[in-house]
């Protein structure tokens, strides 16, 4: 076992901000892919000639920052009377730090690393999903272990994001084939070293998401053993719903009542680009502008639009029920420290004045 573990990311973050709480030390270097300032985002700004001015932070990802870089590069921004300016991160545990130290009012989140926000205090909620990223997430071995069923990953060293989807995935079909936790092992990587390190045969599997998810599959000749809807194993194939996840729209309780415009006009401008990348006449264009925006390979970004995620803007019980579990996830782990309430993480008021009609379940207030 060639390879140690390193400090989950969202424990990182919930590490960050007990220690923002309690006035220790700076949050850290917040690992930016592009503009954002932690000390401050700009949030509900009027302008001159009647744009509201937004920052929103995501992460660079087909999933987190695909709904905003279409908006900003189809000027559906400018068309709903907004300023959008994305604060984007290399990773969760970047982006999470600089919320946790306020850095940030307004954007698009992992819901494992809200989930571990929320946990520790930071007064933030839940407007909406921008993503449902379920089937996005795999299982993934090399072909020359001849893997026939579940009970044959034991004694494996997989590639995984600790606190993810990712980690939830791996942990449940090992509980569900009855394999100690222990008997594995697990290393922490981000999804870029997972193809990296897989490419140098120190890993055995990883579970992970585009675009690493194909790149690694690039390197090594390799199987898809399991998503989080199917099972692919030979001797064990058929459904199999393990995970489900999704990217969250967030604010701060002091957003959402200081600027209730800006709130109001933000889900006009999804929406319009969502219905953009769903319409397949448009969609590939929304691609190509991904493609470029992440410089990654356009057949990964359509692929995964294509078959592995849904760009929907909605509460549903999909989507609370995924949200429960995977809460329930953390604290069994230890992510979090209370037991979860995920009723109240959200703030439904906002959705519900613009459309009613897209909230399908009783939540929040």
């Amino acid at each position: 076992m060639m390879l140690a573990h390193r400090l989950s990311g969202v424990l990182f973050v919930a590490v960050a901000v007990l220690l923002a709480a309690c006035g220790g030390g700076e949050a850290g270097d917040t690992d930016q892919a592009s503009a954002g300032d932690a000390e401050g985002g700009a949030g509900g700004e009027d302008m001159a000639d009647g744009i509201i001015e937004i920052e929103m932070s995501d992460t660079p990802a087909i999933t987190t920052g695909g709904v905003l870089m279409v908006a900003e590069g189809m000027g559906f921004d400018e068309e709903n009377g907004l300023s959008l300016e994305r604060a984007s991160y290399a990773g969760s545990a970047a982006q999470g730090e600089a919320i946790a130290a306020g850095g940030h009012e307004f954007g698009h989140i992992a819901d494992s690393t809200f989930a571990t926000l929320y946990d520790a205090g930071v007064p933030i909620r839940v407007l909406s999903q921008s993503v449902d990223s379920s089937r996005q997430i795999q299982l993934v071995a090399r072909e020359e272990l001849g893997i026939e069923s579940p009970e044959d990953l034991e004694g494996l060293t997989f590639g995984l994001t600790f606190g993810s989807g990712a980690d939830v995935l791996l942990s449940r079909i090992l509980d569900n084939a009855g394999i100690d936790q222990a008997a594995v092992e697990k290393v922490d990587l981000t999804p870029p070293d997972i193809v990296s390190t897989y490419a140098r045969g120190d890993i055995d599997a990883y579970v992970t998401w585009p675009p690493a998810l194909v790149e690694a599959q690039r390197e090594v000749d390799s199987v898809v053993l399991h998503d989080s809807q199917d099972s692919y194993f030979p001797a064990d194939s058929g459904p199999d719903q393990t995970v489900g996840t999704h990217i969250l729209v967030w604010a701060t309780e002091d957003f959402i009542a200081s600027n209730p415009e800006a709130v109001q006009r933000y889900f006009a401008m999804a929406r319009q680009t969502i219905d953009f990348i769903n319409d397949p006449e448009s969609r590939p264009q929304a691609i190509d502008v991904i493609s470029e925006t992440l410089d990654t390979d356009r057949d990964i970004v359509e692929q995964t639009v294509e078959e592995w995620i849904t760009y929907q803007l909605q509460i549903d019980d999909t989507m609370l029920q995924n949200l429960e579990d995977t809460a329930q996830f953390l604290r069994e782990r230890d992510a979090l420290t209370q037991d979860p309430a995920v009723q109240e993480w959200f703030d439904t008021g906002p959705l519900k004045e613009f459309d009613a009609s897209l909230i399908e379940t009783e939540v929040g207030g």
